[in-house]
């Protein structure tokens, strides 16, 4: 039992953090304080934020797929002898899966965002003149 109150307190401590992605996105955008969706992309041309869409779409694909592979592994290594499971490993593993989960949703946040914005350019130029103003 205290293993599994190990990996829900890592599990509680991961899905507080931003992850790495999160801050590198909030980042390149200015930051963090606007309230506004991927309001700094809101600027951007139509072209650009069709490339921004597409890729993070195929980004929160790979993510998914990855989560399926390590979750495949996970099934099939815990249907077997656990005692030959080392259990760093297995926190190690669901670390990772949970990673790959705020990924997913950050990619599908993005993706979701930036076809929006591309979808409406009056919408991104309001948005984007709000921006301007605050900073």
């Amino acid at each position: 039992m205290a293993h599994l109150d190990q990996l829900k307190t890592v599990g509680d401590r991961l899905a507080d953090a931003p992850t790495p992605l999160e801050t590198l996105i909030d980042r390149l955008q200015g930051g963090a304080s606007s309230t506004l969706a991927d309001s700094g992309i809101a600027r951007l041309d139509s072209g650009s934020l069709d490339r921004i869409a597409g890729c993070a779409s195929r980004e929160r694909e790979a993510c998914e797929a990855r989560m399926e592979c390590l979750l495949e592994l996970l099934d099939v290594a815990l249907a077997g002898d656990r005692a030959n499971i080392p259990d760093a490993l297995l926190l190690a593993t669901t670390q990772h899966v949970l990673r790959l989960l705020k990924d997913a949703g950050r990619w599908h946040r993005l993706a979701d965002n930036a076809a929006y914005y591309r979808d409406r350019p009056a919408v991104a130029e309001r948005i984007a003149w709000h921006e301007a103003q605050v900073r």
